[in-house]
């Protein structure tokens, strides 16, 4: 009805519905119609397409195209949690590097890795509007952070990216972090929290922010660095005059170093624990520590005291 109705359609957002490939199918008359050829945010999150209906959306928005116009009007596409896969996604940014007219993506949580990213990482470089890019909750590895990296330097007036919890780890976020130094002079916020990311390639993002005045918001929360590597992050954040755009690290899954703490811990609990069921403790060391056997009503505490004291 809407389709043949002479309505001139600016935004659809049918978001939250569970109707899968058929209800993209059945889309597709709008979207190429008049009406739809006119719209300029088209918002399909969370509806359960799968890569079919990636596919199948990718085909319409080809078409949607104003035959007497070279450029589409669509501005902003919102498609995540859709389970896109690398099938759905490289449809989708062979139809983007079509369009060309993108300012605003989001493909969050779509199961889409390395081949799916780096074919939308290409798409983007016909997309040099690009102001907004939220992949987050996929899958980049080295691969793809290197695949990002080499579109970053076009998009010279991007302001936010979200790359959380994509496993680009060190490799990946190093080249982004490169790519970034002298490029992309408008980033405004940035997310690369749960990466699996150590603290050296941690500075070097933070470094390759330094001339971004425009940067408020830095999220790299939830990676390796370790207390010592959080305490370097802050350190260099102060010096480079961003500490107040540094989110705090407080779920910091800790680095080589903490992991090692932790395990000296859990000997000296177990060791202790033994003792308490045991009676007596064996250092690995006797001649540095040793423990009588315990009487009856003795507790672990006092075991803990004997300890300390023959130490």
């Amino acid at each position: 009805a809407v389709a043949s109705s002479g309505a001139v359609l600016e935004e659809l957002d049918l978001s939250d519905n569970a109707f899968g490939p058929d209800g993209v199918r059945a889309c597709t008359g709008l979207l190429t119609s008049d009406a739809g050829r006119s719209i300029q945010v088209l918002k399909f999150h969370n509806n359960g397409l799968s890569s079919a209906g990636g596919e199948i959306l990718a085909k319409a928005l080809e078409s949607s195209r104003c035959p007497d116009s070279e450029r589409a009007a669509l501005r902003v596409i919102v498609c995540g949690r859709n389970r896109l896969e690398n099938e759905g996604a490289t449809a989708l940014a062979q139809t983007f590097e079509k369009l060309g007219t993108l300012e605003e993506v989001s493909l969050v949580q779509n199961g889409i890795n390395a081949e799916g990213i780096s074919a939308l990482a290409t798409s983007f470089s016909a997309n040099t509007s690009l102001r907004y890019l939220d992949l987050n909750d996929n899958t980049f590895t080295a691969e793809g952070g290197n695949a990002m990296a080499a579109v970053l330097p076009l998009l010279t007036i991007l302001e936010f990216v979200n790359f959380d919890d994509c496993l680009i780890r060190d490799a990946g976020v190093e080249a982004i972090a490169s790519a970034l130094e002298d490029n992309c002079g408008r980033i405004r916020e940035i997310h690369f929290a749960f990466n699996e990311v150590s603290v050296g390639a941690g500075l070097r993002l933070l470094r390759s922010l330094a001339k971004k005045p425009a940067v408020d918001y830095i999220n790299i929360n939830g990676n390796e660095f370790g207390d010592a590597g959080v305490d370097q992050l802050t350190v260099l954040a102060e010096s480079l005059g961003c500490s107040d755009a540094l989110q705090t690290m407080s779920d910091d899954e800790g680095g080589e170093e903490d992991e090692d703490e932790d395990g000296e811990e859990d000997t000296s609990i177990s060791e202790l624990q033994d003792a308490d069921s045991s009676g007596a403790v064996t250092s690995p060391d006797s001649s540095k520590a040793s423990l009588s056997p315990c009487k009856p009503d003795d507790d672990l505490s006092s075991q803990i005291e004997n300890l300390s004291l023959a130490q």
